[in-house]
């Protein structure tokens, strides 16, 4: 007996609902400590040049920032983790706007510039400045496990930590240390 599209589309759409429930369920039940790798002084590095486009549609690359402390995050907006953590990214910009901080959000989608403005703004990122990896150069270039992943970058374009999976970044431990970085 054949099966109506209905049917089809009804079951589809209920694995949806329970796979959404779960990231939902997983990502509440975080715990409030930061999971980070942290990478001891004899392992600071830099990451390798590589280039990614403003939201202007120019060139860009980490060392256009030197003298900064930058907080680089690689995301997209298919990755439910990277979507929860932008908040706290946008207001950890706002509240260092004033300092030799800067957040560098490099989206990894495939999709047009365009769409990730979009996307960003309907979310009410406001401080962010959008950056974005069209060329894939950064997953060519730079290891790491998935996203999000960032790295806390000091001013002499140095990797001083890494982190993976979101964070709180705007408060507590991940944000006192951000802010001994910055002057």
């Amino acid at each position: 007996m054949p099966v109506k599209p209905q049917f089809q589309i009804s079951l589809m759409l209920l694995a949806m609902a329970l796979g959404a429930m779960l990231s939902y369920g997983i990502l509440r039940t975080m715990p409030d400590e930061p999971k980070s790798a942290v990478v001891k002084a004899a392992e600071v590095f830099q990451l390798p040049e590589a280039y990614f486009y403003s939201e202007a549609g120019e060139k860009t690359r980490l060392n256009d920032f030197r003298g900064q402390v930058l907080l680089v995050n690689l995301w997209a907006t298919w990755c439910p983790p990277c979507v929860v953590e932008l908040p706290a990214l946008d207001t950890l910009q706002a509240k260092l706007k004033d300092k030799n901080f800067r957040v560098i959000a490099i989206s990894l989608d495939r999709t047009s510039a365009t769409n990730v403005i979009s996307f960003l703004k309907g979310r009410g990122i406001e401080q962010l400045e959008v950056y974005w990896d069209k060329d894939r150069q950064i997953p060519a270039k730079w290891q790491y496990s998935g996203i999000p992943t960032t790295f806390l970058v000091d001013a002499a374009g140095n990797v001083v930590e890494t982190f993976d999976g979101p964070q709180e970044w705007d408060r507590g431990a991940i944000f006192e240390k951000i802010s001994g970085f910055v002057k």
